[in-house]
């Protein structure tokens, strides 16, 4: 089931920014799209069968929404090139995808160094929001070396600052020296935000707080789903990528923790179904941090919880399938459209022990598989 949320007002979502960061005054800047987690946290009142506890809601695909499909991140393998020329509206931006080189002599830990081949003929330091429709991305996937991207501008998304300032909870007065201004986030020309969850019993229309600051949404539902075409599975190919539209949080910082941090092979398997690759390269962004706050199931009191860090969506990691009897179909039945990170929130890096499984259902680490480009599997294919 799909849900989509308008705001009431805006939206404001935390980042790991502390209020005090800034001394006297400081500005707070908000997350968007917000974390997965956030959803689950809106959307866990309205399990349908509560006796179950919250595992029963499974949150799926998450992230911006728009003229009827999710919006994806650009992917951090493909660079834009404002002076190359695009078929599209005006204000697209043309990706071309990065190459693949041999490591030279460095503190990269992986084989394979993604390379920017034919840097743009002119440098552009603004910062672009880039994201892919369905088709595009489906494109991507298949191995497209250059896509046209989707630039989200203030047409679409409107920041509005709020000033505030820190109430004394014992007096009921204003804090000295503790104003603050946060900017919160207005989606508008019918971008929304979206996820896909099971396990729920909810109407549209129904009025759901969702972030900080008490903001309010209401809940569009659709029975729809989101469906990402997977290469085809009839081609004899050893090696694939791996996109996350979502961030995913990872035991080893940005490795999964099936992928072994000496050798970099490793082994992913679920019931009875099992695929031995090694790590080739990867694309990866900043870290999210990631934070909440929760009840301690051992006092019961509300608190922050521990922080976490998140490799960014759009980051994308190389793989060759090493088991002899492996192939690509194995590889999308495990990986295609599955949440694979190693975190859940309340059974950390060892949930699969009470689920069976090494899927996360909270939404972080939503991977599709993909296939290089043809000049990058040229590179490998020769070298292996």
């Amino acid at each position: 089931m799909r849900y989509l949320f308008d705001p009431i007002d805006n939206f404001f979502f935390r980042s790991a920014v502390p209020f005090e960061a800034g001394g006297e005054t400081t500005t707070i800047a908000s997350l968007f799209p917000p974390l997965p987690s956030v959803y689950a946290g809106a959307l866990r009142p309205y399990l349908a069968d509560p006796a179950g506890g919250a595992r029963r809601l499974k949150i799926g695909l998450n992230g911006l929404y728009l003229n009827g499909q999710f919006l994806f991140p650009q992917p951090l393998d493909m660079y834009p090139d404002p002076t190359e020329p695009t078929e599209l509206d005006e204000g697209d931006l043309c990706l071309k995808a990065m190459g693949l080189t041999p490591t030279p002599l460095s503190s990269y830990p992986l084989p394979w160094m993604p390379t920017i081949t034919t840097p743009p003929a002119t440098k552009s330091k603004q910062n672009y929001q880039l994201y892919l429709p369905a088709h595009k991305l489906t494109s991507y996937l298949q191995g497209a070396a250059q896509i046209a991207a989707f630039h989200l501008t203030d047409q679409y998304l409107c920041a509005e600052p709020q000033l505030g300032i820190a109430i004394n909870p014992a007096t009921g007065t204003a804090q000295d020296k503790m104003i603050y201004q946060l900017t919160c986030q207005r989606p508008q020309n019918g971008l929304q935000l979206g996820c896909e969850a099971q396990g729920l019993e909810l109407t549209s229309g129904t009025i759901v707080p969702l972030g900080g600051e008490g903001k309010l949404a209401t809940i569009h539902t659709s029975a729809d789903t989101c469906t990402i075409g997977a290469p085809p599975t009839d081609i004899s190919q050893r090696f694939f990528k791996l996109y996350l539209a979502t961030p995913a949080i990872f035991a080893n910082g940005w490795l999964p923790r099936w992928i072994n941090p000496q050798t970099y092979q490793g082994c992913f398997a679920h019931r009875n179904h099992c695929i031995s690759v090694k790590l080739l390269s990867a694309c990866i962004g900043r870290p999210v941090p990631c934070g909440s706050f929760g009840t301690d199931p051992q006092d019961q009191q509300r608190k922050p919880r521990e922080m976490r860090y998140a490799v960014p969506a759009g980051s994308v990691y190389y793989f060759q399938i090493t088991g002899e009897r492996d192939s690509l179909a194995v590889a999308i039945r495990l990986f295609h459209q599955k949440c694979i990170s190693d975190y859940r929130e309340g059974l950390g890096f060892d949930y699969e022990v009470f689920t069976r499984t090494r899927y996360c259902d909270r939404g972080f680490g939503y991977a599709l598989v993909g296939l290089l480009t043809p000049e990058q599997l040229q590179e490998v294919s020769h070298a292996h």
